[in-house]
C-alpha cells in the first residue's frame, strides 16, 4: 500500500516544488517526508522545526543511491 522507495519517487521530477513534513532536524540538514517510505534531505535551517509543513524544491534524485536533495 506505500509504495516501495523507487516507485515514490518515480512521481517525483527534479525542478518542480513539493510539499513535505519535517522528519528530524540534524547538524548537517533536514529530513523532510515527501511522503510514506519517501525523504529528502534539505540543507540547514535553524528556523524549522520537526513536524512543521514545508514546500521543498526537488534539486536533485539520485535513485542508485536512493537519494532526494532538496531545498527549502
Amino acid at each position: 500500500l506505500l509504495g516501495s522507495w523507487e516507485e515514490n519517487a518515480d512521481l517525483f521530477t527534479p525542478g518542480e516544488t513539493v510539499t513535505g513534513v519535517i522528519r528530524s532536524i540534524e547538524d548537517y540538514g533536514v529530513f523532510v517526508d515527501l511522503m510514506p517510505n519517501l525523504a529528502g534531505l534539505a540543507e540547514m535551517d535553524d528556523t524549522r522545526f520537526e513536524g512543521q509543513g514545508v514546500a521543498v524544491y526537488t534539486k536533485q534524485i539520485i535513485k542508485q543511491k536512493r537519494k532526494i536533495k532538496l531545498l527549502l
